[in-house]
């Protein structure tokens, strides 16, 4: 009974599929990415590499990097730009 009870607690999120003739879309119910753009701004890495720096919609900056192994992105935030630039900016 009491496993019946926390069995009916659990709420199932399923996926909602919209039907368009032979095509069928899903539609989600998750936050969008978190939108981004880029500034004037460069970072160069202690290996060389020049990086764009991006704006996140939070008002963080970073630089967006490849694994070499996995060949995925990441970000890469960049806390002391962040004070750098909030210095120049008052």
């Amino acid at each position: 009974m009491l496993c019946l009870i926390l069995l009916g607690g659990i709420t199932v999120k399923a996926q909602t599929v919209v039907r368009n003739g032979n095509t069928f879309t899903q539609t989600s119910k998750r936050k969008a990415k978190e939108a981004f753009m880029t500034t004037p701004y460069t970072y160069v890495a202690a290996d060389g590499n020049k990086y764009p720096i991006y704006l996140s919609g939070h008002g963080k900056y970073f630089i967006i990097r490849k694994s070499k192994k996995t060949g995925k992105e990441w970000r890469q935030y960049l806390p002391n730009v962040n004070k750098e630039l909030e210095k120049s900016s008052k």
